[in-house]
């Protein structure tokens, strides 16, 4: 399925744990569509985990995010200050990207608990490291960029609830 068509329902379903969904985005704008169209579902307190390679469309995503809730700013990468927060919005929004984290006692040590825990939406670039330390089923956002012949900005975004045994891989 497109990004562009998912429905509401769809959206609501899948932040719901209800399903899982797979959908092609065949730009960045169609990346940045999704993700507002699922800002508007999200409630404060959900943490989404944002995974993929370099490049695959995750900080495009947190944008589209971040337009979604009325931020007036654009989202940029925090790989080297690790976390920003955007407020202006519906709620705050707290932006990691761990990226440059080597281990668990590492990201264990900022103490960020309060942010995933808190009154904002966690939206957490690079979070393999950081699983074991978060709430249990965040919603899961996997960006991958097959090789599509002439379509170098088509990715698959699937999104779903995680759960410590998928968290693990």
């Amino acid at each position: 399925m497109n990004a562009s068509q998912i429905s509401m329902q769809e959206l609501s379903a899948a932040l719901a744990g209800e399903r899982s969904l797979v959908l092609a985005s065949h730009s960045p704008g169609e990346t940045r569509q999704l993700a507002a169209r699922l800002a508007g579902q999200a409630a404060p307190g959900e943490v989404i985990l944002l995974v993929g390679n370099l490049g695959s469309g995750k900080t495009t995503f947190v944008q589209g995010f971040c337009t979604g809730l009325g931020v007036p700013v654009k989202a940029t990468s925090p790989t080297f200050t690790l976390m920003h927060i955007y407020q202006g919005g519906r709620c705050p929004i707290y932006h990691f990207d761990f990226y440059r984290m080597n281990t668990t006692a590492e990201i264990a040590a900022l103490g960020l608990e309060e942010y995933w825990e808190g009154e904002g939406i966690s939206l957490i670039e690079w979070p393999q490291l950081a699983w074991p330390l978060l709430p249990d089923k965040p919603l899961a956002v996997r960006f991958d960029m097959p090789d599509f012949a002439g379509q170098p900005e088509r990715r698959i975004i699937a999104v779903e609830r995680a759960t410590r045994e998928e968290q693990a891989r």
